[in-house]
């Protein structure tokens, strides 16, 4: 089964091919100055996008794992109640597995969260040292460069969100198998 990274603003999952890293951008040789400046310039707006949502996934992140967290917590709590008031020995199964596995889902929702390396916009005055020129020392060839630079880290910061989506999904999969597991087995056993 294959999931989509869930794009911040849209209700649907959509797979989001990732760019190789080594991406020929040699044809963008062929366009105009003004035109290169355009390319570049959608470039940076779309590793700040992706920082944004890279933001934006880590705050839902520690959302997810905070409220799981919070129901594990009262699970293991109903858990030691149930033992020390010697209630029923189905309902502290219930209650231990129920926390188990919030936690485990908190656990997969805080890798998520995981510092990890990400792309951020803009760049460090030290690239534009004629040193790490690889074109010839022209406007053109330092877009031609930069567009290289660009796309690179977009696909690096797809690949850095496709991962902390599925470690989100694992943690609600996880988490809604859980409760429904608990739920289903206590009413039906």
């Amino acid at each position: 089964m294959k999931f989509s990274i869930p794009m911040v603003g849209h209700f649907e999952l959509r797979k989001l091919p990732i760019a190789p890293q080594n991406v020929n951008l040699e044809s963008l040789n062929e366009l105009t100055s003004e035109l290169l400046s355009e390319v570049v310039r959608e470039g940076e707006a779309r590793i700040a996008a992706q920082t944004t949502s890279h933001l934006a996934t880590d705050q839902r992140g520690f959302t997810i794992a905070g409220i799981q967290l919070t129901v594990a917590t009262a699970a293991f709590a109903a858990y030691i109640s149930a033992l020390v008031s010697d209630q029923s020995s189905w309902i502290s199964l219930y209650t231990l597995i129920l926390a188990a596995g919030m936690f485990l889902a908190a656990a997969c929702a805080l890798v998520s969260v995981w510092p990890k390396r990400f792309c951020i916009p803009g760049n460090e005055p030290k690239n534009w040292l004629p040193v790490h020129w690889v074109h010839a020392r022209t406007l053109k060839g330092a877009r031609l460069e930069q567009c290289a630079a660009l796309q690179s880290q977009i696909s690096d910061n797809r690949l850095t969100a496709r991962t902390k989506a599925y470690c989100q999904i694992a943690s609600l999969l996880v988490s809604f198998g859980t409760v429904f597991t608990c739920a289903a087995t206590a009413i039906f056993c």
